[in-house]
């Protein structure tokens, strides 16, 4: 132990510091800073300059990068707390007497940070005889599970968020989940993990709640948001057609969606986060729009607003929470961690549905709430886009349905309704939606809005509070309206897709719409949810329920669209091959002209031709960029002409005219896959 210095830091020189660190530094030997301290334990100036000299070494890094060559040395890490052991406080002083000579000597953690792992245990330094203490002191203490911060992750390795222990002594924890650990890196001695004893923990702020509007992000929002602009070709731009183009509209709306809104009679505080489903056939885009607003977006310009994860690997665990049972440790999932952000879960369909009733908890209540040995809760007010595939046993092809809304109650994850009624979006995806040449002939087109931009302008949104948002008498007036309207004419009671909370899935739509399109007052804070929001919303969502032909599985259910006996029979007599021909040809998916030309061996004239029939008898429509497609009533004729000839022969169909001979264009869908 040295002498301590007896002069005030303050009366020091600039020539005196330097050439005592430098005197400091040539008594280190290696990284045996604990020595060193141990040394000038006593001495407050030789203190702060090895603190000074420990910062010069520290080591910048992240946690994934952490390996062998870091023991011993100390680190600087953001990262996130993905679990925690906090309130603990262990012995972090000590003063020992020796049995043998009686000298007495200290030792504490903060010198030495491996007393952690044999806590009360030492030698005489002097004759190496057993010691006693006689006088503890201790200290706050916590044991914490953290992980790399999200961000964007071009190797797409797995690994990079998985969780490490940190041993945290004499510092409270911070109650933001994102903070800065620095400390030693460490062997555990009983499992040989790489662990951090850390000395201090720092909070960082966070993006979404520290947001401050900028006298710049004035300037440029109305650039680029507002009426007149379209946004969603700021969504993977690579991946095209109309229908696609829907998917990205609730891509933009979800993220202009702030967390917490009242409803409009402003009486309760509801979830103002939406919640979207894409769901169909494999290699038709579901999860490159999804993840292209995450961490794993395919491209450079893609803007890591939230995180990407894989229900097949990570189940429930991974989204909402596993329990360390070693550690009676809650480890926290995606949904939590990326609390007031997004998260998109691709591969849903691999969650049963007794793991889904946790999840709809999670997401009715925006809180997820442990239960078991371990108890605890975290808040999860988090948007949530799904991917997924539909089929309860493999996955089946979109055309397999008649009506695509089908596919939704056809899965292990949405066999309850109230599952189905957490979702405020369904996005249909079927490789027919967009035709072929359209893919191939594609040309990369720029993002509209540069990055820095629309990001800021999402975490404006989302840092938004109910009080900062307004609704318009108009605005409420027609929303009520809407709402009757759509349960009216698309609600279905086994199917609730449009069910009676569809005013709150309008208001959050509404809301959206305006982020969206940056209605404010002169203070850019608060946001003003007028009629032409609502309007909008509803143009969009009913563009949703289209493409999911929520409206003729209705008609359908409710008998509105039926063909009789007799009808089937006088179109079949009106009909000649080739007009079969061309209705089995559109069966599973929509056909230009010049690819049924082909499929039939007739001209492109000719098989326009043919149209004006089966338009007459409401069999097929036409639609510029698609093709010729069936419509209800043509769906209802092949799968009336699909029954079994016994059945045909009851409604005496082959009793008429050309029937029996006509019979065979009507092979099953199922063969016809």
């Amino acid at each position: 132990m040295t002498d301590i210095n007896p002069k005030p830091y303050s009366e020091w020189t600039e020539k005196e510091i330097e050439g005592f660190k430098k005197q400091l530094e040539s008594e280190l030997q290696g990284n045996d800073f604990q020595g060193l301290r141990s040394e000038y334990e006593d001495d407050p100036i030789a203190l702060k300059l090895i603190d000074e000299i420990i910062e010069d070494r520290t080591i910048h890094c992240k946690l994934s990068d952490l390996s062998a060559k870091h023991i011993d040395k100390f680190v600087s890490i953001d990262c996130q707390i993905t679990g925690e052991q906090s309130q603990k406080a262990l012995e972090g002083k000590f003063i020992f007497e020796c049995e043998g000579c009686q000298e007495r000597f200290s030792v504490s953690v903060e010198n030495d940070p491996k007393l952690i792992f044999h806590m009360g245990k030492t030698s005489c330094p002097k004759c190496g005889k057993h010691t006693n203490k006689i006088e503890i002191k201790y200290m706050d203490h916590s044991i914490i599970f953290c992980r790399d911060i999200l961000k964007r992750d071009d190797s797409h390795s797995q690994s990079r968020y998985e969780s490490k222990k940190v041993y945290v002594f004499n510092s409270t924890l911070p109650n933001t989940k994102v903070v800065n650990v620095f400390g030693l890196v460490v062997v555990e001695p009983k499992t040989n993990n790489i662990s951090i004893i850390a000395s201090k923990i720092t909070a960082l702020k966070n993006t979404i709640e520290e947001f401050r509007i900028t006298d710049d992000d004035k300037a440029q929002w109305p650039k680029y948001f507002g009426e007149g602009f379209e946004i969603f070709p700021q969504i993977n731009p690579d991946i095209v057609g109309e229908a696609r183009d829907i998917a990205k509209e609730a891509v933009c709306l979800q993220l202009h969606s702030p967390p917490r809104i009242e409803d409009i009679e402003h009486k309760k505080i509801i979830r103002g986060g939406i919640n979207l489903c894409f769901i169909g056939d494999t290699k038709t885009g579901k999860s490159q729009i999804a993840k292209d607003v995450t961490n794993k977006g395919e491209s450079k310009e893609s803007s890591p607003l939230g995180e990407y994860v894989v229900a097949e690997t990570g189940g429930r665990t991974g989204i909402l929470y596993t329990i360390d049972t070693d550690n009676r440790t809650i480890i926290w999932g995606s949904i939590p961690l990326n609390d007031l952000g997004l998260v998109v879960i691709d591969g849903l369909q691999s969650i049963h549905s007794e793991e889904m009733g946790e999840m709809r908890e999670t997401f009715e209540t925006q809180e997820v709430n442990v239960n078991r040995s371990v108890k605890g809760s975290a808040l999860g007010r988090t948007r949530i886009t799904c991917c997924m595939n539909p089929g309860k046993q493999d996955d089946k092809p979109m055309n397999h349905y008649i009506y695509p809304v089908q596919a939704i109650p056809d899965s292990w994850v949405y066999a309850k309704t109230p599952d189905i009624t957490r979702m405020d979006i369904f996005v249909p995806f079927a490789k027919n939606d967009v035709p072929t040449k359209e893919i191939t002939h594609r040309e990369s087109k720029s993002r509209p809005i540069p990055n820095s931009i629309f990001e800021r302008h999402v975490y404006w949104a989302w840092s938004r509070t109910p009080g900062q948002i307004q609704y318009t008498e108009a605005m409420i007036k027609l929303l009520r309206d809407e709402s009757q309207k759509l349960v009216e004419g698309y609600s279905i009671e086994n199917l609730p897709i449009v069910h009676l909370g569809i005013r709150e899935v309008l208001t959050r739509l509404a809301v959206a719409k305006a982020c969206e399109m940056h209605s404010v007052d002169e203070t850019h804070e608060k946001v003003i949810v007028e009629s032409a929001h609502v309007q909008k919303a509803i143009v969009f969502y009913k563009k949703v329920l289209d493409l999911l032909k929520l409206k003729e599985y209705k008609d359908d259910l409710e008998g509105k669209s039926s063909l009789t006996a007799n009808e089937i029979v006088e179109i079949v007599k009106d009909l000649d091959d080739y007009h079969f021909k061309i209705l089995d040809a559109i069966k599973f998916e929509p056909q230009g002209s010049e690819k049924l030309a082909d499929l039939i061996g007739v001209s492109s004239r000719t098989v326009k031709e043919y149209y004006g029939k089966l338009k007459y008898h409401e069999l097929v429509d036409t639609r510029t960029g698609v093709g010729i497609m069936l419509t209800l009533r043509g769906i209802k004729l092949l799968a009336w002409g699909s029954q079994k000839h016994s059945e045909i022969g009851k409604k005496n169909f082959t009793n008429e005219s050309n029937g029996e001979e006509k019979l065979h264009y009507f092979t099953s869908r199922e063969e016809g896959g």
